[in-house]
């Protein structure tokens, strides 16, 4: 957890380095201590990070050139969503499948195993139930 005040870094020894919970300020100010000679276990544990951040930040800088935060990747696609279209041809031709027909259909002919959930959610995406 990275400190949400000046305060901590002022109490953890680390005067003029402000640690905000950004991930920019925390990789600069990372980067500025492990450029002054700190180690990264002390500057992992003066900001309140894990030490294989540390070594991340240190290494995609190296590497890169790149000093900021990466965003976040998200949720994973949709295992289904390429084949709603033809859940919503396979539901208008048998409107009375069940979830577990249609989750055994889905795995026959599309080659994608499902949850029954999946499917219902799949359905009420496609306000079909």
């Amino acid at each position: 957890m990275i400190g949400k005040s000046p305060a901590i870094s002022l109490r953890r020894g680390w005067v003029g380095v402000e640690v905000k919970p950004t991930g920019r300020s925390c990789a600069v100010g990372l980067l500025g201590a492990c450029d002054s000679g700190a180690s990264v276990r002390e500057v992992a544990e003066r900001l309140m990070v894990n030490p294989s951040y540390v070594v991340k930040v240190h290494r995609r800088r190296d590497e890169t050139g790149e000093t900021a935060a990466r965003r976040g990747t998200g949720r994973p696609a949709l295992k289904i969503a390429p084949h709603l279209e033809l859940l919503r041809e396979r539901v208008t031709a048998q409107p009375n499948a069940t979830l577990g027909e249609l989750q055994g259909w889905l795995l026959a002919e599309c080659g994608v195993a499902v949850s029954p959930v999946t499917v219902w959610r799949a359905l009420v995406r496609l306000g079909r139930r």
